[in-house]
């Protein structure tokens, strides 16, 4: 793990400084404060940059992104890298339901002004932690443990940009975007070595292709 750490450490940099970030905001401004001030800059061309930017963490991309790895890179990248999420996710759920925080929505019930993007569906509980951003951190990251290290610091901002999404359309506190970012990091770190260095029935050779290219395979040998 402390290899895989010192490897990608331009990830971990980055996310320490996200972390950070998030930590004097919280120690500096009341709760609602950030989302008041982000808020107060809305324009059209944001609604929508960041409107498409929080399915970064979204479950459907979630499944679209596993599904990919499976048919076109490898299928065991596809074991490793769906377990480590649905660990992260298992995890992210278990928080919701314990706290069940209210969202921004219910918070800011009685605050005149709040701007809400008219076509979003805005939830009002289980806010703490962010599932979007911990899914969008757990893959973030999950890429940069496979990919060339040239593409920390765009997974990165991805992830990044991901959790303040969640802010901007006011669906999450700051709390929530840097307990659900640590949690994915943390999680992700500790299992992705332990089932990619793991003996197991997907360290067979078999799997260390694509499914595509498995059928594709299959067929030229049954001609």
């Amino acid at each position: 793990m402390i290899e895989l750490i010192q490897k990608h450490k331009l990830f971990y940099v980055l996310t320490l400084l996200f972390w950070l970030v998030c930590g004097l905001v919280l120690l500096l401004t009341d709760k609602g404060e950030p989302l008041l001030f982000i808020n107060s800059y809305h324009y059209h061309v944001y609604d929508y940059f960041f409107f498409f930017m929080t399915y970064f963490g979204d479950g459907l991309f979630s499944v679209l992104f596993l599904v990919g790895i499976l048919l076109f890179v490898n299928m065991r990248k596809a074991f490793v890298v769906t377990v480590t999420f649905l660990v992260v996710v298992l995890v992210i759920q278990a928080l919701k339901f314990a706290f069940v925080e209210p969202r921004p929505s219910i918070y800011f019930q009685e605050t005149q002004g709040v701007y809400y993007i008219p076509w979003l569906e805005i939830h009002k509980f289980n806010s703490f932690p962010s599932g979007h951003t911990a899914q969008a951190f757990c893959f973030a990251l999950c890429i940069c443990f496979y990919a060339q290290k040239r593409y920390a610091v765009l997974v990165f901002t991805l992830a990044a940009l991901t959790g303040l999404s969640r802010m901007y359309l006011l669906q999450h506190f700051p709390i929530d975007v840097l307990v659900g970012s640590f949690v994915a990091v943390v999680l992700t770190t500790l299992i992705f070595p332990l089932l990619e260095n793991r003996e197991s029935f997907f360290r067979r050779p078999v799997f260390n292709q694509s499914l595509i290219a498995l059928i594709k395979k299959s067929k030229h040998e049954a001609v």
